[in-house]
């Protein structure tokens, strides 16, 4: 029997949007996920103006309390730290129902990128 694929895979209610790109999420505990796949401007810098409209939007997308599924990778991972970024989880955040990760409508709507580079 090869066994669950590898990975996490729960349910998860919105506690806020920090920023375009990081949630908090409600598992069993509070958890600050890092939406994997996603560059969104920052709140601060430069980018401001830029940041606070793709938190608006990510807020949109997922207001609180909605429940959403996410993905913890590890099937790449070679060690745990691989799993985490700056104290936060990586994970592949989807709203109920949808088959896209929100990374992918971020990215659509102008608000992301895939890589931090911005390609």
């Amino acid at each position: 029997m090869a066994g669950p694929e590898l990975g996490h895979v729960m349910r998860a209610q919105i506690v806020r949007v920090i920023d375009g790109d990081t949630v908090q999420l409600l598992l069993q505990l509070p958890a600050t996920v890092r939406i994997k796949d996603l560059w969104s401007p920052e709140l601060r810098g430069i980018d401001a103006i830029a940041g606070h409209k793709a938190k608006e939007a990510l807020e949109k997308l997922l207001p609180e309390s909605c429940h959403v599924k996410v993905k913890i990778g590890t099937e790449d991972a070679s060690n745990l730290g691989d799993v985490f970024s700056f104290g936060r989880v990586v994970g592949e955040v989807y709203r109920m129902g949808d088959d896209d990760p929100v990374s992918e409508i971020m990215i659509q709507m102008g608000h992301g990128t895939r890589h931090k580079n911005g390609t």
